[in-house]
């Protein structure tokens, strides 16, 4: 897996430029918003509650909640200081009952042996996300947001995005926005750079 390419901030750009051939409809957003930026995020369980967290509400509720979160744990935020915070405290943090046993089985998972998180790097794609979504609360939107952002794989298609469903909608001129399997046959056009096709899909959504 050394030979991987990956995508980085070194090389958006360049990717960028190789979807633009593909699909000059990404040109029309570098003109008018300029090269999405990348949202690549640190690898390891504290990014994994953070997307967690992200799971079906607004971004701006999941950032407060993990904010909270990292002050009540000093910004020390690991599987050992995770468990011992209680079900209260972690409701007052903003966890739901479900976000709360979702964390608690990542970090058994890890500390545990179950979830080798340090070596995910060194894993296919596929191989990446069946490990992943083995544990409870991780499903495949979130292996695939951890795939893009945190490991820099440049082929991921989140499916089940809303801000990418709306981009498409918008970008192509379409009535309604692209679900489930049409949200898919969107994105094979765009083949090996889906993970930059999103990158500038949610730069649009978030400028428009």
């Amino acid at each position: 897996m050394n030979n991987m390419l990956l995508f980085t901030p070194d090389n958006l750009q360049e990717l960028t430029d190789k979807l633009v051939d593909l699909d000059p409809d990404f040109g029309k957003i570098v003109t008018r918003f300029g090269y999405s930026p990348h949202f690549g995020r640190t690898p390891g369980f504290a990014t994994l509650v953070l997307i967690i967290l992200e799971q079906q509400v607004s971004l701006a509720s999941a950032a407060a909640a993990y904010k909270r979160l990292l002050s009540a744990l000093n910004d020390d935020l690991r599987p050992e200081t995770f468990l011992p915070l209680s079900d209260e405290e972690l409701r007052s943090i903003g966890f739901s009952r479900q976000k709360t046993r979702y964390g608690r089985e990542l970090a058994n998972a890890i500390l545990s042996g179950q979830l080798n998180i340090d070596g995910l790097g060194n894993l296919p794609d596929e191989e990446v996300q069946a490990e992943l979504i083995k544990i409870k609360g991780i499903g495949v939107w979130t292996a695939n947001i951890y795939l893009m952002m945190c490991l820099n794989r440049p082929d991921i298609w989140p499916t089940g995005d809303i801000a990418l469903e709306e981009a498409i909608k918008q970008i192509k001129g379409l009535e309604e926005r692209p679900k489930k399997e049409k949200f898919v046959a969107w994105g094979e056009p765009w083949r090996p750079y889906r993970s930059v096709a999103a990158h500038l899909l949610w730069h649009y959504y978030l400028s428009v």
